[in-house]
């Protein structure tokens, strides 16, 4: 019973990204023309190796499956998908509306607070800001396997008004997109690629997903 108690509070620590989706409003597209964009993704959070001996009841718990997951991400070198997710979003953005932008310059933010990121815009007219909720691989009760989650949100913003003008979020489940569980020993194989598979198809999912709602029925 414990278990089960656990692994329904797994939403919760995992996935669940927050932002309800509110494109960007007809009226604003035109203004975006021949206007300049900067990138900024939030520092990762933790990696969660969810696995059957951690108690998320305890803090030790959620310590040890943070401490897990980073040692694999870093021994691996498994790659936050944010990056890749802000420079698609604003190719889409630039080749679409014509905003210009720098793909090689993204600015790093530890705060969450609309006057830090503003500054953050070093004098370009909107910033793209895109943010890891949690990223992490878990387990089922009575189904061993791991799969992995992901969850992202992100916000174009007007730089002068200091506004959100359009947001949305993402969650990605691995099954749920149809990939299968697989054990422990496959999950982090050959350099963990079940999870770098999973995390690239999360990227591109989520990116289809901000373009559908950053640009509803436009």
């Amino acid at each position: 019973m414990r278990k089960i108690i656990i692994i329904g509070l797994l939403p919760l620590v995992v996935g669940c990204s927050g932002y309800k989706a509110r494109p960007v409003g007809p009226d604003t597209l035109p203004t975006l023309k021949n206007k300049s964009l900067s990138l900024v993704v939030h520092k990762s959070p933790g990696f969660m190796a969810i696995t059957a001996d951690k108690d998320l009841f305890t803090k030790s718990g959620f310590d040890a499956a943070y401490a897990e997951g980073n040692k694999l991400v870093k021994k691996m070198e498994i790659h936050d998908p944010a990056d890749k997710i802000c420079k698609t979003m604003a190719k889409v953005i630039s080749a679409q509306y014509g905003l210009s932008y720098n793909e090689n310059t993204i600015v790093r933010s530890r705060s969450k607070k609309m006057g830090s990121l503003v500054h953050l815009a070093n004098g370009r007219d909107y910033l793209l800001d895109v943010e890891t909720v949690s990223w992490s691989f878990a387990y089922k009760v009575n189904l061993p396997d791991y799969y992995v989650q992901y969850s992202v949100k992100a916000r174009l913003i007007d730089v002068n008004k200091a506004k959100s003008i359009g947001r949305s979020s993402c969650d990605y489940d691995s099954v749920i997109a149809g990939k299968q569980r697989v054990s422990y020993g496959k999950l982090v194989e050959n350099d963990a690629a079940y999870i770098k598979q999973a995390l690239n198809d999360a990227s591109a999912y989520c990116v289809q997903k901000f373009k559908s709602d950053f640009f509803a029925g436009l």
